[in-house]
């Protein structure tokens, strides 16, 4: 039995069962894929995927409980080389980060530029999200940590560090009567056209319940995938916008105009997501430091405790 063999059963696991998706992914030949599992199969005694001629099935009863302790296995042997690069001081490794795109566009591109003033060898990887999904990331251990606002839920192996608040702001076109507003109020804000992003895993708009606990219904016309898109339909003076206020810069955004809006929605805390089986090396410690003084690797430490 093989780290080899392990990681191509969990990476055919990872690709929904789809032998070429996980050859493409492990850089080898699907043939080769196959022959190793049959070899740990032959190996072990056991049949760990259920087939059909070519095709998989699904895993068996057994082979569910090896491919859980496979993944294992794999995050230890990782754990082991990181230990072994953190004991020779290497400034090199990879980072990655699971966050949506607000966060990955607004908040940490100076976060990043500072860190990487330190650490010019690290490498950095996105993966964007809804707030659940990029949780759901460091909890399948495919992300070294995930930054967004709480969605609610509990993950297996992920601790939860609050570090910020999530304000938010009402984008409008230049000279827009809401303007002349100094405090629109949700029965004001709910007669204009709306254009909204940031979507739960279910397809709720999760500004939403403000409306709803006051019995409003928001004239949502155009459901966007990300603040920008919002802000441009914006300009061109189709409706309004409700965006987190780090996405609304008064010098870049020029032919937009912003209203703050905390009296009209509850600032939403922001959270770091830390996988608590992984070995975190320093570097990442010192990029939890650099988002927020108070993700000292004292308390984060802690929190994976």
């Amino acid at each position: 039995m093989t780290l080899q063999q392990l990681r191509y059963l969990c990476e055919i696991v990872r690709r929904g069962l789809h032998l070429s998706q996980a050859a493409d992914a492990l850089h080898t030949s699907q043939p080769g894929v196959s022959k190793q599992v049959q070899l740990l199969e032959r190996e072990l005694g056991v049949v760990i995927f259920n087939r059909k001629r070519n095709r998989l099935l699904g895993l068996t009863a057994v082979g569910r409980d090896i491919h859980r302790y496979a993944e294992k296995t794999l995050q230890e042997a990782e754990n082991i080389r990181s230990v072994s690069q953190e004991s020779r001081n290497e400034l090199t490794g990879n980072l990655v980060i699971a966050t949506t795109h607000t966060q990955a566009r607004y908040a940490l591109p100076q976060v990043i530029r500072t860190f990487r003033l330190k650490f010019p060898r690290i490498l950095f990887e996105f993966w964007l999200g809804t707030r659940e999904e990029v949780f759901r990331r460091v909890e399948a251990d495919q992300a070294d940590l995930a930054i967004g606002t709480d969605c609610g839920m509990a993950f297996d192996g992920v601790s939860l560090l609050p570090y910020g608040r999530l304000q938010h702001s009402v984008v409008t076109c230049p000279g827009h009567e809401l303007l002349r507003l100094r405090a629109p109020t949700l029965d004001i804000v709910a007669r204009y056209p709306l254009i909204t992003h940031a979507f739960d895993g279910d397809g709720q708009w999760k500004l939403a319940r403000f409306f709803e606990s006051r019995g409003l219904k928001p004239n949502i016309i155009f459901r966007a995938v990300d603040a920008d898109v919002c802000k441009a339909y914006v300009e061109l003076g189709m409706g309004i916008s409700i965006l987190a206020s780090v996405a609304y810069d008064k010098a870049r955004d020029r032919h937009l105009r912003a209203i703050g809006a905390d009296h009209l929605f509850e600032p939403e805390t922001l959270f770091v997501g830390l996988n608590r089986r992984r070995f975190h090396r320093q570097f990442v410690y010192d990029f939890l430091e650099k988002l927020s003084p108070a993700l000292t690797r004292e308390k984060t430490e802690e929190a994976a405790r």
